[in-house]
């Protein structure tokens, strides 16, 4: 996707944390509600209607282009079906409760939680969140680079759609939690458009990170010439959010204060260890913490 340059939020580099929370606050005048989704690769554009280009990829579109070296399409939805059947057959050897055969939200969404190839790309309601998974493995001169979308302008737009293209489904089966719905969008119909759903029963770790997931309708297209299409050019329905390296410190600080970081993002004992590599961003706080820290690397006594 391209940003022009006033969808673009703290590109300065003398923005403060508190600044980029009271620019996020702006965002949601009237009950606006965004989702957010901290992204690894952007390109600088020298142009003057775009400053950013910034591709919003799944993580079967990145298996599908390590397989055939393009984003070209092919028999993407086959293949799609082969993981995910082949996911559905063996799940039972490893997990106790599974969705229903019938579900595809749900077993897509588990496969994803597993690491499984899927169109499902997460994103998160939380902007603290999506900032530490931005900031967190970031090295001292990188920046991170947040992309937020406006769900509540996404939703008004499905349901214009749906009204019009999806007639053969009452106002009782609007929402994606109808199995119906979902498998006719993504899997029969196949609309080059992406909305953001969420399945009904979601496990700790996408419930801790108050995640939700962007789904194209299109898998034969990658997500971002779905989401593309769906967007347009429509005003303030897209943003790019900057974070300095200067800021990091400061925001790893005061996101640990609201209690983000990955132990509770990843709530298992993987999470809390690697958690532990945001303490060089505190201080020791006095020479008695000093005294303990060296005590724990001592020698235990012999007895």
């Amino acid at each position: 996707m391209n940003f022009a340059s006033n969808e673009v939020i703290g590109n300065k580099p003398d923005w403060k944390w508190d600044q980029l929370l009271d620019a996020i606050q702006c965002l949601k005048p009237n009950g606006n509600q965004w989702v957010f989704r901290a992204v690894d690769k952007w390109e600088e554009k020298a142009t003057s209607t775009s400053e950013y280009e910034v591709p919003i990829t799944s993580s079967f579109d990145d298996a599908w282009e390590r397989r055939t070296g393009s984003k070209l399409p092919g028999d993407r939805r086959l293949y799609e079906s082969w993981i995910l059947s082949d996911f559905k057959r063996e799940a039972h050897n490893y997990l106790g409760h599974l969705p229903e055969p019938s579900n595809f939200l749900e077993w897509m969404a588990l496969g994803r939680h597993y690491g499984m190839p899927s169109r499902l790309v997460d994103f998160t309601y939380s902007f603290p969140v999506a900032a530490y998974f931005a900031l967190s493995r970031r090295k001292k001169n990188e920046l991170g680079r947040i992309v937020a979308l406006n769900l509540t302008w996404m939703k008004k737009d499905w349901e214009e759609r749906r009204r019009r293209m999806y007639t053969n489904f009452t106002e009782k089966q609007a929402s994606f939690h109808s199995e119906e719905l979902f498998h006719h969008f993504a899997f029969v119909r196949q609309d080059t458009y992406a909305v953001v759903v969420n399945p009904l029963r979601r496990n700790p770790r996408l419930a801790n990170q108050k995640g939700c997931f962007l789904c194209p309708g299109n898998i034969e297209e990658d997500v971002d010439q779905n989401l593309a299409q769906t967007v347009g050019r429509t005003p303030d329905v897209k943003k790019l959010v900057c974070l300095h390296p200067d800021l990091k410190t400061t925001a790893m600080k005061a996101l640990a204060g609201m209690n983000v970081s990955q132990a509770t993002l990843y709530p298992d004992l993987s999470g809390w260890a690697e958690s532990r590599r945001d303490l060089v961003h505190f201080d020791i706080p006095d020479d008695r913490f000093k005294e303990e820290l060296e005590i724990a690397i001592s020698m235990p006594p012999r007895i």
